[in-house]
């Protein structure tokens, strides 16, 4: 007779065995703050495919207005993408956390936002950010929401 008893602990232990660990916590972080990197980049590069690449296919922005999946958001970050050098945003990562399943990461951090008018004069806003990251069924990371405060006057650089 077989005890059954047994087959629920064992169960419990091979699950916690392939369960992440701190040492996956810390690489999961360090994937989401490279992705949140990457997609700056890609923005300031005027890297469409790039970008896109980084936004999840059902993403939500809300900033101005809310857009709903990759193509409206890209469609919308044009004038960004377009290597204007008289609008520039740019951003960085302060702050990552990920589940403890891996699947989901979360950063946060600052941005600012120039404008150079035709005759010169440069606008500068700063704000924050928070980006929600999921990774994909090809193991890499991207935007799955996304919300910025609205940018408030900073001094330029």
């Amino acid at each position: 007779m077989r005890n059954w008893n047994v087959l629920p602990v064992a169960l419990i232990l091979t699950g916690l065995a392939c369960a992440p660990g701190p040492s996956d916590t810390a690489i999961f972080e360090q994937e989401v703050r490279q992705a949140e990197i990457d997609f700056d980049r890609a923005a300031a590069d005027g890297d469409v495919d790039r970008f896109a690449d980084l936004v999840a296919e059902d993403a939500v922005f809300f900033g101005a207005t809310k857009l709903e999946g990759r193509e409206a958001v890209v469609a919308a970050w044009q004038p960004f993408l377009a290597k204007n050098p008289a609008l520039s945003l740019r951003w960085s990562p302060t702050d990552i956390e990920v589940s403890s399943s891996g699947d989901l990461g979360v950063s946060r951090g600052g941005y600012r936002l120039t404008q150079i008018a035709e005759d010169g004069s440069a606008s500068v806003g700063a704000g924050t950010f928070v980006t929600v990251w999921k990774r994909s069924d090809d193991g890499k990371w991207r935007a799955i929401l996304d919300i910025g405060t609205p940018a408030q006057p900073a001094e330029a650089e």
